[in-house]
């Protein structure tokens, strides 16, 4: 079967936007190996870092973790000008029985 000049150039673009969207999964997974790596009981660093590849990756504006301060959750949030821990609020942790 023949294809046309327009198929296989759009072929092409499609082959080469997949091989870079793998290129960042792969740079993204191993950044984040890294870090466990070299921080392994750092594990709100870790999810904090899991949730800049997503946003990154996604190409979102926003990404957010709740994260364990004392016994309360408080959300972090991580926008594409900022990352931070905002302290409007928290929910309070009970344990499970």
């Amino acid at each position: 079967m023949s294809r046309s000049v327009a198929e296989l150039e759009a072929l092409l673009a499609r082959t080469e936007r997949e091989g870079v969207s793998a290129a960042a999964r792969e740079a993204a997974l191993a950044r984040i190996a890294q870090r466990i790596n070299e921080h392994p009981l750092d594990v709100d660093g870790t999810l904090v870092a899991i949730a800049e590849a997503a946003r990154t990756l996604m190409n979102c504006n926003g990404a957010r973790v709740w994260l364990l301060v004392d016994e309360h959750l408080v959300p972090w949030a991580s926008n594409n000008e900022q990352s931070e821990i905002r302290s409007r609020g928290s929910l309070s942790v009970r344990p499970l029985r």
